[in-house]
């Protein structure tokens, strides 16, 4: 018997998938970050943006399973945007 998804979970399932669709030419791209050297921004601009498929995959293959693991691709967004946060606050 297969459990049925939660209607919130199937949601942000999809509006995962439907961010997946810019990102993908968006992966090459994201290799020019380093062209101004190899800072913290560039690596986390870098893999923020080249796993995000990856933690779209095992959200989606994990949904049913453990359905609080569907918001894994907000760390793609959370962890550059708190990079940015802290960088840019005045001190």
């Amino acid at each position: 018997m297969e459990k049925k998804s939660n209607p919130i979970v199937t949601a942000f399932f999809w509006l995962w998938i439907i961010l997946l669709i810019p990102c993908i030419p968006f992966i090459p791209l994201s290799a020019m970050a380093f062209d101004g050297g190899y800072t913290l921004d560039a690596y986390v601009l870098f893999w923020s943006v080249a796993s995000y498929p990856v933690t779209v995959a095992i959200a989606g293959f994990m949904r049913k399973r453990i359905p609080g693991l569907i918001f894994l691709p907000l760390l793609n967004f959370i962890v550059p945007l708190a990079l940015a946060m802290i960088e840019w606050h005045p001190r």
